[in-house]
């Protein structure tokens, strides 16, 4: 096994470990934003996002060309996951590596969850904005009634809300 090799791999798999530490920082921040309604706030963390994931993506680049250099000759065993290199190479029983794998873990998950749950509160405000836009401007064609305090209706020519009633 190639030292110099493994402490490469050790130091590339920590420092992508902080990216995604640092990302899923951001996403905390976005989702205030996002709740916020803060557009400014949430371009400048979108911006800040795509610079992390640049550096995460030449890190993973990194980490994928050191282990064809540590993976076992063909014929062997195949190795698909981080856990397979660890108990290969015996690091399973290493502190070192194996905080360093628990903590990956920790990262990924943590921004897996604030990714899906910033996801899922852009798509909720889209779809607010979408029907408040469909409600108030309904198609040409579509029938539709206003109601006013008085409890009256009638059928608007175009305007839907009548901030005088």
């Amino acid at each position: 096994m190639n030292n110099a090799k493994m402490n490469e791999l050790f130091s590339s798999l920590l420092e992508e470990t902080s990216t995604y530490e640092n990302l899923a920082e951001l996403a905390r921040g976005k989702q205030k934003a996002l709740v916020d309604g803060d557009t400014v706030e949430i371009n400048r963390y979108s911006a800040m996002e795509n610079a992390l994931l640049k550096r995460a993506e030449k890190l993973t680049a990194l980490r994928t060309r050191l282990l064809e250099h540590l993976m076992p000759e063909e014929g062997e065993e195949k190795l698909n996951t981080l856990n397979d290199f660890l108990l290969h190479h015996g690091l399973m029983r290493q502190p070192e590596w194996l905080s360093m794998k628990e903590r990956l873990e920790t990262a990924v998950n943590m921004l897996k969850r604030l990714s899906y749950e910033n996801s899922m509160l852009i798509h909720t405000s889209l779809s607010l904005m979408q029907d408040l836009v469909a409600y108030c401007y309904p198609e040409s064609a579509q029938d539709y009634t206003l109601y006013t305090r008085e409890g009256v209706t009638n059928a608007p020519g175009r305007t839907v809300v009548n901030y005088g009633a």
